[in-house]
């Protein structure tokens, strides 16, 4: 992990790209890989998809054609202007003979952004993602630990990170409902940086002690500001699906590991919230035997996610 500095990538677009190579040289050398393919990943914000009904084909070509026919009904761009990509969902529940398939769309220009990005870094790009389906691949891991019951259970994740807030409902591997919620990113980013303030303060204990006071108010006022976004989210997805039985709540990002959050966020939501740890159950492999903080793994939940890439479909 490398900082970046601020205003480098502003809502998921590179606006200093020489400085954005030059963390990544960074995090590289420091990683000690040898490794040269890379998997990427876009912002929600910056990819379309949907969900399409469309005939079950008698080869791979014949349903790409009719893929590439349906998605100008969907997209707000040119088809030269996009980077297209589609998965069988599989066999439509309504009608045996349809498939279901998920329609990917992004503008050229953001795919061949992280293109350009890790070539400059002396990688080849062999997978550019979602960021949110990345984190969901990383949970469904999570998941296969479980007992049956729970791997089938709805659970609700929670993404957490300086930038925004995002919700995914997901049962048996598969996204049934996501939204980004409205908790202010200007507010979790001061948050953090209070955080890291007290954390380093050396002056007297009374000082201190007047400082976390005042970081845990303002945390209590935010957990419970994003508690209740959720609470929203689900209210909604519960009136419209008529379900009402998630029974866990993961959250994840770079801000999830604040002391105080999953406890205000379970006492708010009725529910178990758990943070999230990529890494468990993993064994360590490489030359270098460093070990990541407990504090930091939420933060690697799509990281992770992407490097699962290599056993998922690519």
């Amino acid at each position: 992990m490398e900082a970046l500095e601020k205003g480098c990538v502003v809502d998921g677009h590179i606006e200093h790209f020489d400085v954005v190579v030059d963390t990544l040289c960074r995090a590289l050398k420091q990683s000690g890989s040898k490794a040269r393919l890379a998997a990427l990943a876009l912002p929600p914000t910056a990819v379309i998809t949907q969900r399409l009904v469309l005939p079950a084909p008698l080869n791979e070509s014949a349903l790409a054609q009719q893929v590439e026919s349906e998605a100008g009904r969907y997209l707000p761009f040119a088809l030269d202007e996009v980077c297209l990509d589609f998965g069988v969902m599989g066999q439509n529940a309504q009608s045996p003979d349809d498939v279901d398939v998920l329609l990917v769309a992004s503008r050229r220009e953001r795919v061949e952004e992280r293109q350009a990005l890790a070539q400059a870094a002396g990688l080849q790009a062999s997978v550019v993602d979602i960021e949110t389906h990345a984190a969901r691949l990383a949970a469904v891991h999570l998941l296969a630990a479980q007992p049956e019951e729970g791997r089938n259970a709805l659970l609700a994740l929670v993404e957490i990170g300086g930038h925004g807030c995002h919700l995914q409902l997901v049962q048996h591997g598969e996204l049934v409902f996501e939204r980004e919620l409205a908790t202010g990113s200007v507010q979790l980013t001061q948050l953090f940086a209070l955080h890291q303030r007290v954390l380093q303060k050396a002056g007297p204990a009374s000082s201190r002690k007047s400082e976390e006071e005042g970081e845990d108010r303002s945390a209590h006022a935010l957990w419970h500001s994003l508690a209740s976004e959720v609470v929203r989210a689900l209210q909604f997805f519960f009136s419209r699906s008529g379900q009402h039985n998630v029974q866990q709540v993961l959250v994840f990002g770079g801000l999830a590991a604040l002391p105080g959050m999953a406890q205000t966020l379970a006492q708010q939501l009725q529910l178990p919230v758990a943070v999230a740890n990529p890494f468990e159950g993993m064994q360590r492999g490489g030359q270098r035997q460093q070990h990541c903080r407990a504090q930091d793994a939420p933060a690697y939940m799509t990281a992770c996610g992407l490097a699962m890439r290599r056993f998922a479909w690519c």
